[in-house]
C-alpha cells in the first residue's frame, strides 16, 4: 500500500528491448493511413462508403490499444506479489466463496463493489492471472473510451495517442495490475463520454437517456471507491448547470437533481440495506464512513517525499496539459468542462492526504483526455507523445520478465516453509504478502488480515476492533508460524504491535527460512518464524 521509493532508472536502449520511440513510429504509421472522424466537434453525415472504413479503423485501434495494454503488462502475468493491495482484494474475493463476509469476518475500508468484482473473478479461477487479465481488459476499455471522448473534439491521431498515454501513465503510477482505480476509472470515463455526447441536447435544455446512464455508471463506481463521489458531484452539477443555462425551469432542475442522486446512490443504498438486514450495520458504517474519517496521516516528511516523487513522475504530462490550456487548443465549452473534471479528480487525490503513488490514477483520466488536444497537432503532437512514451522507460521496464519469475519463486518458497513449519496454531502474516494465506490455504487468525491494519501506526484503531486488543487475542491463540519482514514494509511502525509480536516469536518460534521479495521493485527479506510452541523452544 505504501511505497516511497522507485526502482532505479533504466532507460531501455538495447536492441532486444522495446523502446518507446519504436512504438511511437509504428502507431504514427498506422494513424497516417487511418480515416478521421470530422474534427472540431462538427459531426457530418457519413456516406455508405465512409462508414465501413471508419468502423474498420475503430476495430483496428481497439485492437491496438488492447495490444499495447498487454505488451506493457505481460511481464507481471502470474506474479502473486506485485502489489499488496491487488493480492488482498483477490484473497478476499476467494474467501467470500467460503462464506466470509467483508467488514465482519475480514476487515477493510474499500466498498463492497470492489470485493464483489474480485469474487466474480475468483469464481472463474483462483490463479492470479485471472484478475490480471480482467484488469487489463478494463484498462484497454478505458483507453478506448478516452479515445472516443477525444474524437468528439479533435482528430484520430490525438484520440489514439490520448488512449495510449493513459496506458503509459497507469504504468508510471503503479496501475499495472488490479488497483481499484483500474476498475472504477472505466465507469467514470464511460459517464464522461455519455455526458459529452449529450452536449447538444443539454444545450437545448433536454436531458437524454445518456445522462441517466452516466449517473448509474458513477453510482457503480462509488461502490468500488468512495472518492468517485467527488467526480460524480461535479458531473451532476455540470449537467444541471447546462440545463439551467439553456433556460430549463427551476422545478425541472430540482427534479433532475433528485433523480441523479437517487440513481447514483442506489447501488450503495442496496449494499447498506443488505448489511442492515443481516445485523451488521455497525461494521458496514464504520468501514465506509468512520474509518475513512479517522485514518491518520503518515506524517509531514513522508507526505512531502511522496508528493515530490509524484510531481517528478507527472512532469511531462503536466507540461503537455499546461500547453493545451495556455495555447487555447481547447474550445471554450470543453475547456471549462475538462478543467472542472480535472479539478474534481485532483480533489479526490488531495482529500486523502497521504500521497501514495497509486492515488494519482484517477487523475490520469482527465490528464490523458486534455493531452489529446496537444497530441492532435501533427508533428508537434507526435513529438509530445514520444516524450511521454520515453518518460515511461525511466520508471518501468516492461521487458523485465526475470522480475516476475523471482517473485513467483520467492512466494513459493515462503509458502513451502509455512506449510512445513506450522506448529499447529495457524498462520499470521504480520508484515508480508497477505496472499500467502491463499497459497498455503491457511485461515485468518483475525479479521485484521491485511498486515498494515496490525503493523502500520496510521491504521491503529481505525477498524471497529481495537488494534492492541486484537494483537493480544491473536498471540493468546499461539499462532504456529509468523511471517515478518526483516525491515518494516510500512512507516510509521505500530510500536505496540511490533513489541508484542517480537516478544512472542523470540520466546516461542525459530527462524526456519526466508526469501527475498521485490514489492513494486523494492527488495526486502521476508522471514518465516515457524515451529512455534514445539518442544525445545522457550514458551
Amino acid at each position: 500500500m505504501l511505497r516511497l521509493t522507485k526502482p532505479s532508472a533504466k532507460v531501455m536502449l538495447r536492441g532486444d528491448e522495446p523502446h518507446p520511440h519504436r512504438e511511437c513510429q509504428v502507431v504514427a504509421g498506422l494513424l497516417s493511413r487511418a480515416p478521421d472522424y470530422p474534427d472540431g466537434g462538427h459531426m457530418e453525415r457519413l456516406d455508405q462508403f465512409a462508414a465501413p472504413r471508419l468502423a474498420k479503423a475503430d476495430a483496428l485501434f481497439a485492437l491496438l490499444l488492447l495490444g499495447v495494454t498487454f505488451a506493457l503488462r505481460l511481464k507481471t502475468l502470474g506474479d502473486t506479489n506485485f502489489f499488496i493491495d491487488d493480492e488482498f482484494y483477490f484473497l478476499v474475493g476467494q474467501r467470500m466463496h467460503d462464506g466470509l463476509v467483508p467488514y465482519v469476518d475480514i476487515w477493510d475500508r474499500k466498498p463492497l463493489g470492489l470485493f464483489i468484482l474480485f469474487y466474480l473473478i475468483a469464481a472463474v479461477s483462483s490463479a492470479t492471472w485471472a484478475y490480471q487479465i480482467v484488469a487489463w481488459c478494463f484498462l484497454a476499455a478505458t483507453a478506448w473510451t478516452i479515445h472516443r471522448i477525444v474524437m468528439t473534439w479533435t482528430n484520430r491521431q490525438g484520440a489514439v495517442f490520448a488512449g495510449i498515454a493513459y496506458l503509459v501513465l497507469t504504468c508510471i503510477f503503479d496501475g499495472v495490475n488490479g488497483q481499484a482505480p483500474v476498475f472504477y476509472n472505466l465507469f467514470v470515463a464511460g459517464a464522461v463520454l455519455l455526458i459529452v455526447r449529450d452536449f447538444p441536447s443539454l444545450g437545448q435544455g433536454v436531458c437524454s437517456w445518456r445522462v441517466w446512464l452516466a449517473m448509474a455508471l458513477l453510482g457503480l463506481g462509488i461502490t468500488i471507491k468512495q472518492t468517485v463521489l467527488i467526480e460524480a458531484l461535479f458531473l451532476g452539477c455540470f449537467v444541471l448547470w447546462q440545463l439551467r443555462s439553456a433556460g430549463a425551469p427551476l422545478r425541472k432542475i430540482l427534479a433532475q437533481a433528485t433523480g441523479f442522486a437517487v440513481i447514483g446512490a442506489a447501488p450503495t443504498l442496496a449494499i447498506a440495506g443488505y448489511y442492515a438486514a443481516a445485523g451488521h450495520w455497525h461494521e458496514f458504517w464504520h468501514a465506509m464512513v468512520t474509518a475513512n474519517l479517522h485514518k491518520q496521516s503518515i506524517g509531514g516528511l513522508l507526505m512531502t517525499y511522496g508528493l515530490m516523487l509524484i510531481v517528478v513522475e507527472a512532469l511531462p504530462i503536466s507540461l503537455i496539459v499546461a500547453w493545451a490550456f495556455m495555447s487555447r487548443l481547447l474550445p471554450d465549452k470543453p475547456r471549462h468542462f475538462l478543467l472542472g473534471w480535472l479539478l474534481s479528480a485532483l480533489a479526490g487525490f488531495i482529500v486523502i492526504p497521504n500521497f501514495f503513488n497509486h492515488y494519482v490514477l484517477p487523475v490520469t483520466l482527465p490528464l490523458s483526455v486534455i493531452a489529446g488536444f496537444v497530441f492532435s497537432q501533427n508533428g508537434k503532437g507526435r513529438i509530445a507523445f514520444a516524450a511521454a512514451c520515453t518518460w515511461l522507460a525511466l520508471w518501468y521496464n516492461p521487458a523485465d520478465f526475470a522480475y516476475t519469475q523471482r517473485s513467483i519463486a520467492g512466494m513459493n518458497r515462503l509458502a513451502a516453509l509455512i506449510s512445513a513449519h506450522d506448529g499447529g496454531g495457524g498462520l499470521l502474516v504480520y508484515d508480508g504478502p497477505p496472499y500467502l494465506y491463499a497459497l498455503t490455504d491457511k485461515q485468518f487468525l483475525s479479521p485484521l488480515a491485511f498486515p498494515t491494519h496490525l503493523n502500520h501506526d496510521i491504521e491503529r484503531d481505525v477498524s471497529h476492533l481495537k488494534t492492541s486488543d486484537e494483537m493480544d487475542r491473536i498471540i493468546a491463540g499461539r499462532p504456529g508460524v509468523v511471517v515478518i519482514a526483516r525491515f518494516p514494509e510500512h512507516y510509521p511502525v505500530n510500536i505496540d504491535s511490533d513489541r508484542k509480536i517480537r516478544n512472542y516469536i523470540n520466546r516461542n518460534c525459530r527462524v526456519v527460512g526466508s526469501a527475498r521479495l521485490w514489492t513494486l521493485g523494492d527488495p526486502n527479506d521476508i522471514l518465516v518464524f515457524g515451529d512455534c510452541g514445539r518442544s525445545g523452544l522457550r514458551g
